[in-house]
Protein backbone atom coordinates (compact mmCIF):
# COMPACT_ATOMS: atom_id res chain seq x y z
CA UNK A 1 0.00 0.00 0.00
CA UNK A 2 0.98 3.54 -1.17
CA UNK A 3 1.66 5.90 1.56
CA UNK A 4 2.75 8.95 2.24
CA UNK A 5 6.36 9.74 4.56
CA UNK A 6 4.50 12.03 6.78
CA UNK A 7 1.68 9.30 7.07
CA UNK A 8 4.38 6.80 8.00
CA UNK A 9 6.23 9.54 10.88
CA UNK A 10 2.77 9.80 12.01
CA UNK A 11 1.73 6.45 12.75
CA UNK A 12 5.77 5.75 13.95
CA UNK A 13 5.05 8.70 16.44
CA UNK A 14 8.44 10.36 14.55
CA UNK A 15 8.95 13.79 14.12
CA UNK A 16 10.24 15.27 10.64
CA UNK A 17 12.97 17.19 12.68
CA UNK A 18 14.18 13.85 14.73
CA UNK A 19 14.09 12.44 11.08
CA UNK A 20 15.99 14.59 9.72
CA UNK A 21 18.54 14.65 12.00
CA UNK A 22 18.82 10.89 11.50
CA UNK A 23 18.97 11.58 7.82
CA UNK A 24 21.75 13.97 8.37
CA UNK A 25 19.53 16.50 6.28
CA UNK A 26 17.46 19.62 6.48
CA UNK A 27 13.67 19.61 7.35
CA UNK A 28 13.28 20.97 4.43
CA UNK A 29 14.13 17.89 2.47
CA UNK A 30 12.45 15.53 4.55
CA UNK A 31 8.61 17.92 3.86
CA UNK A 32 9.62 17.60 0.12
CA UNK A 33 9.40 14.24 0.67
CA UNK A 34 6.64 14.20 2.22
CA UNK A 35 5.11 15.27 -0.85
CA UNK A 36 2.64 12.35 -2.07
CA UNK A 37 2.97 13.64 -5.95
CA UNK A 38 6.59 13.02 -6.28
CA UNK A 39 7.24 10.70 -3.22
CA UNK A 40 5.93 7.47 -1.61
CA UNK A 41 6.47 4.78 0.46
CA UNK A 42 6.07 0.95 0.27
CA UNK A 43 6.77 -1.29 3.29
CA UNK A 44 9.91 0.86 4.58
CA UNK A 45 11.31 2.05 1.48
CA UNK A 46 10.66 5.29 -0.27
CA UNK A 47 10.20 6.00 -3.96
CA UNK A 48 10.13 8.62 -6.22
CA UNK A 49 8.36 8.92 -9.45
CA UNK A 50 9.81 9.96 -12.31
CA UNK A 51 9.68 13.64 -14.23
CA UNK A 52 8.68 11.97 -17.73
CA UNK A 53 7.18 8.22 -16.94
CA UNK A 54 7.95 7.42 -20.21
CA UNK A 55 11.29 6.73 -19.10
CA UNK A 56 11.57 4.64 -16.20
CA UNK A 57 10.77 3.13 -13.09
CA UNK A 58 9.96 4.38 -10.24
CA UNK A 59 13.23 5.27 -8.28
CA UNK A 60 14.26 3.92 -5.17
CA UNK A 61 15.10 6.49 -2.62
CA UNK A 62 16.05 4.80 0.51
CA UNK A 63 15.18 1.94 3.16
CA UNK A 64 13.42 4.58 6.18
CA UNK A 65 13.94 1.53 8.75
CA UNK A 66 17.72 2.92 9.44
CA UNK A 67 16.25 6.48 10.32
CA UNK A 68 13.36 6.17 12.28
CA UNK A 69 14.50 6.41 16.38
CA UNK A 70 11.71 6.14 18.98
Amino acid sequence: MKLSLRDVLINEGVSQLSFARAMGVSKAYVNQLCNVDKYYVINATIYGRPKNNRLADNVVIDDITKYIKK
